[in-house]
């Protein structure tokens, strides 16, 4: 058996969490095991630096969860709606006749 991978997610608040969550080979269900929740830098993503570093945890028998930075999910969404703000002034301007 190896390390287990699983995708998930969870609601934090009004934001729902996106993660990997690893089982290491020697989980059993329903008994107790280290756990560790692992949040990258917020200019990375759940299978980047945490997804490495949740990778090599687990191989040493924890159970581990990467997940992605809730702010860097929200810069995120703002970038690109300002991206789309921008598309659409530049479509509009385009379209104007003058």
């Amino acid at each position: 058996m190896s390390i287990e991978l699983q995708r998930v997610t969870y609601k934090s608040h009004d934001n729902v969490v996106a993660g990997h969550l690893r089982l290491p080979e020697s989980f059993e269900e329903g008994r107790s095991h280290p756990a560790i929740v692992i949040s990258g830098p917020g200019s990375s993503t759940k299978e980047q630096a945490s997804g490495t570093c949740g990778e090599k945890l687990a191989a040493r028998g924890y159970v581990t969860l990467a997940i992605r930075p809730i702010r860097a999910k929200a810069a995120a969404n703002r970038a690109t709606s300002k991206a789309r703000q921008r598309v659409s002034r530049t479509s509009a301007a385009r379209s104007t006749s003058w």
